[in-house]
């Protein structure tokens, strides 16, 4: 389960810096990437105070703080509509020699 949870928590946060690049209009780039990297530390800060008290609580706390920040992870993502681009379609280009 720690291998997983690892894997999915890198796979975010590699990504999020990506999208945030992708999202923002070319003005406000620098600010909504710097307010990502805030949220995300904000998080990494709290995480000290979490882990310890769902550990206290037990197994299933823990893993349940993961669900839980995953679930509003994904909710979040699936709210955002600019990271899916457009497509252009191509005619093929046929080289003749």
């Amino acid at each position: 389960m720690m291998v997983l949870l690892g894997g999915f928590v890198n796979a975010v946060q590699t990504t999020m810096y990506a999208l945030a690049a992708n999202i923002y209009p070319t003005a406000i780039r620098g600010t909504g990437i710097g307010t990502a990297v805030a949220v995300g530390r904000i998080g990494n800060a709290m995480a000290g105070y979490v882990g310890p008290f769902a550990i206290n609580r037990g197994t299933p706390a823990y893993f349940g703080s993961f669900a839980i920040t995953m679930a509003f992870t994904l909710g979040s993502l699936a709210l955002i509509r600019r990271h899916i681009g457009r497509t252009r379609v191509f005619a093929p280009v046929v080289l003749r020699g």
